[in-house]
């Protein structure tokens, strides 16, 4: 029910639990809930709002999991462990690290400074809709493709240091997306294309993970002189497709 919640530790959803719906509930403190096996097929967890709590949902199962209208501030998100298939829909908060899955989001807001927001590995991603803001890159994949339709890049920060995307080889992406900046501060270089090893948990030290991976052997994409539509300082990109590598 409505209400203020303090959970710890761990939190199991298995056996007969079809869904958890939090009724525009807060949840406070550290814990993992973990998606195991059960005899539900689907999963679903509904209007919760974390505040500034390590909050990691832990997918470990083949079961589909479906979050929805979540507030999931700000410190872990979710973990992607079992290949089960993932919904999300209107929830803001990351990192999101999928491994050797499947995931659809439509209204996804991840805003973090601390690392990037989607993290994907041999995964298959949709997106439709996408607000971020930060100065982290909004994307990372390995052996992935993805595909983000409307993605709104609001550079808020200082002149961000990093590229938007940063993708292997083996990946590809096709995606559209407009860029802000009142600031007149965008994102100097949309992608990164490296032969790299690149790690797939949310490391605290990303950032100097970052600058030695720009050191190596990579390619830049810079961004694009033209611009279609103005807002403030922004510029909109109609379409970029980085194509998988032989």
């Amino acid at each position: 029910p409505n209400g203020r919640w303090q959970l710890k530790d761990e939190l199991k959803v298995r056996g007969q639990i079809q869904a958890i719906i939090g009724c525009e509930a807060t949840v406070a403190g550290d814990v993992v809930v973990r998606i195991l096996d059960g005899q539900s097929p689907v999963i679903r967890i509904e209007r919760i709002e974390v505040k500034y709590s390590k909050f990691i949902i832990r997918h470990e199962s083949e079961r589909t999991l479906v979050l929805k209208d979540c507030r999931l501030w700000r410190q872990g998100c979710y973990e992607g462990l079992g290949g089960g298939d993932l919904f999300v829909e209107d929830v803001a908060g990351d990192p999101w690290i999928l491994n050797h899955q499947r995931a659809w989001f439509r209204q996804l807001n991840p805003e973090s400074s601390f690392h990037p927001k989607i993290i994907a590995n041999q995964s298959q991603v949709w997106i439709l809709g996408l607000k971020t803001e930060g100065d982290m890159p909004a994307l990372v994949a390995q052996q992935s493709d993805i595909e983000i339709c409307g993605a709104f890049i609001y550079a808020n920060t200082r002149r961000p240091k990093y590229p938007l995307l940063i993708l292997d080889h083996s990946s590809s992406l096709r995606m559209t997306f407009g860029e802000s900046s009142f600031r007149k501060q965008p994102f100097r270089r949309i992608a990164m294309i490296t032969s790299s090893p690149i790690p797939l948990q949310p490391l605290p030290d990303w950032k100097n993970f970052l600058g030695r991976l720009e050191q190596k052997n990579s390619s830049l994409m810079p961004l694009p002189s033209s611009r279609l539509l103005r807002r403030g300082e922004g510029s909109m990109h109609p379409l970029l497709i980085i194509p998988k590598h032989p």
